[in-house]
């Protein structure tokens, strides 16, 4: 039932806007049960490997199969429902799936500060952009900072964006 609103909304956002570029963002209400986004810690049972293959699919043409590979695949592991794409030249979009910060994901209680190392890929993503020269637009759903979104990722979220900030990169939180 989940999926099938995902793809009725995708669906009619091609056929209404067939050329307009779309990029989607995975919010806490998405994974089934919701606000449970399993970190690769844990048993492979409880990825929502489901939820990144349709974004992927949703996601399509416009993100890259680059990009698509890291919304799915991290080394060969289901990975985050994060990416990266480069939009037009000098502007890239950086999709963070907030659900790892999100204070109701039990999985999180774990390790809280970068659960399945999203911290690290923005970073990485970040510097890469700073190296090119491209401003960054980062697309997300719980405002760090929030009080559903753990302290902890919070924290590390403002080291790596305040490097970068005011110069290159943009926050859209929906």
């Amino acid at each position: 039932e989940h999926v099938t609103a995902l793809r009725n909304l995708s669906s009619l956002i091609r056929q209404y806007f067939p050329t307009t570029p779309t990029y989607w963002a995975i919010g806490n209400h998405e994974g089934v049960p919701v606000n449970s986004f399993a970190p690769h810690f844990v048993d492979e049972r409880f990825w929502p490997i489901w939820l990144y293959e349709e974004f992927a699919k949703m996601s399509n043409p416009w993100i890259t199969s680059e990009a698509s590979k890291a919304l799915v695949t991290l080394e060969g592991h289901f990975s985050r429902g994060s990416y990266s794409v480069q939009v037009i030249e000098g502007l890239r979009l950086i999709s963070l799936n907030s659900g790892f910060c999100e204070t109701t994901n039990f999985f999180l209680y774990l390790n809280q500060s970068d659960p399945d190392g999203t911290m690290t890929w923005l970073a990485a993503e970040l510097f890469k952009a700073e190296v090119a020269g491209d401003s960054v637009h980062i697309l997300s759903h719980i405002p760090p900072g929030d009080g559903e979104c753990l302290e902890g990722w919070a924290r590390n979220y403002y080291k790596i964006v305040q490097r970068s900030t005011p110069s290159y990169v943009t926050f859209l939180l929906y």
